[in-house]
């Protein structure tokens, strides 16, 4: 990843975002509801392993067909880069981080 300020944000819609620059603009979703499999993706964290340039997202999902709100399952994704540094869109796996 490119070294440049960066901001983590999360919405009350259920999605998380971010923006990069010193004058930060809203550049596009990094995670949202992915059905069929999980709804209510929430509360991240972004982390780098150390020694690496491999960063994951951390969050939970309530998984379908769950209604129950507080049915939620914890949940680690690798996070991918395009050319410029900007984050793609996270998809939202069921198998190991970094598998």
């Amino acid at each position: 990843m490119k070294s440049r300020n960066r901001i983590r944000l999360a919405a009350c819609t259920a999605l998380a975002g971010f923006a990069a620059s010193a004058n930060p603009i809203f550049k596009g979703r990094v995670l949202a509801s992915q059905k069929p499999l999980a709804t209510g993706a929430g509360h991240h964290s972004v982390i780098c392993a150390p020694g690496t340039d491999d960063w994951y997202i951390c969050y939970h999902r309530r998984p379908i067909p769950s209604e129950g709100r507080d049915h939620r399952v914890v949940c680690i994704d690798r996070m991918e880069f395009d050319a410029d540094g900007g984050i793609k869109p996270v998809v939202m796996t069921t198998a190991a981080a970094g598998r």
